[in-house]
């Protein structure tokens, strides 16, 4: 073998060693993209939820656990505090869809995202509101009002006469 084939031999193998060792290092950059975007996620909604620490009252009326309406001012803060975990919803959502690297926490948030629908009629009523605000949690209502609809028809059907 000559000096010029070995030189070449020698280039193609630093080259390889090198693209494994590019692809490795940006295999932890997603990781830790990922990771940092959830990070962030996090300290929105943790954000959000501080509402019910300065104001403990709101958190029943929030999750429709209060046998009393919201005053005036409470429904103030309601909205406010549904508007902003709406957009933490619809971050957490939309980068789930459009960053890989975040893919993996997309399950989670989705589960979240349907569990604070279901819970709270001031989120879904500010989503309804304003749709185009919260493209990806018109899903979510969509999903919860047919759930709704099925269950009422379902109890509908069973209280029908003739019916035991």
């Amino acid at each position: 073998m000559d000096a010029a084939t070995i030189a070449v031999i020698v280039s193609v193998l630093v080259l390889a060693f090198q693209a494994r060792s590019l692809a490795e290092h940006a295999r932890i950059a997603n990781e830790v993209a990922g990771a940092e975007t959830n990070r962030e996620v996090l300290s929105m909604w943790a954000s959000a939820q501080r509402v019910f620490i300065e104001y403990p009252e709101l958190r029943a009326h929030y999750l429709d656990e209060s046998p009393t309406p919201p005053s005036a001012l409470e429904r103030v803060r309601l909205l406010a505090v549904s508007e902003m975990c709406a957009d933490v919803l619809q971050v957490a959502v939309e980068s789930a869809d459009r960053l890989a690297p975040f893919r993996r926490y997309a399950e989670p948030w989705r589960d979240y995202a349907t569990q604070a629908i279901e819970s709270s009629s001031t989120l879904r009523s500010v989503i309804r509101d304003l749709p185009t605000a919260w493209p990806g949690m018109m899903p979510f209502v969509a999903a919860y009002d047919a759930s709704q609809r099925a269950t009422s028809l379902a109890a509908d059907h069973a209280d029908a006469p003739g019916r035991s």
